[in-house]
């Protein structure tokens, strides 16, 4: 069985006190991380780095259980790489990577004060989410 645990980095702690919540996957002594849309404030962090049962059972449950269900079905899925069972289970994702561009910009130049300047790429954002959701 190849684990996917919610976790939280603890150095990308947002300004308002809150965590994203990752999944972490592991195998063959690797892990890879798949970024969520749910973040976490500090009375839901448990340790170092992992989030609480309470907050799992009511939020990312579903998530977690629709990637075990997709590892499960495979047969001889310990032959693979990290790298391959993260593509198996999150299919072609690439537009997280532009999400994530974007995210990161936005949170740069808010930190810089140039809120102004982060509007219209907060609009392009929101316009690229509903995309992803409406598909």
């Amino acid at each position: 069985m190849i684990p996917i645990t919610p976790k939280i980095l603890k150095e990308n702690e947002y300004k308002n006190g809150t965590w994203r919540v990752l999944y972490r996957l592991s195998h063959d002594r690797k892990s890879r991380y798949i970024s969520t849309s749910h973040f976490v404030p500090k009375e839901f962090v448990v340790g170092n780095d992992d989030v609480s049962t309470s907050f799992i059972t009511d939020y990312p449950a579903a998530y977690i259980n629709k990637y075990r269900s997709k590892i499960n079905s495979v047969e001889n899925i310990e032959v693979m790489s990290i790298d391959e069972v993260l593509s198996l289970i999150t299919g072609d994702r690439s537009d997280l990577v532009l999400i994530s561009f974007f995210r990161s910009r936005i949170d740069k130049l808010r930190s810089e004060g140039r809120d102004k300047i982060a509007k219209p790429f907060v609009t392009v954002l929101n316009s690229i989410i509903e995309k992803c959701r409406s598909r």
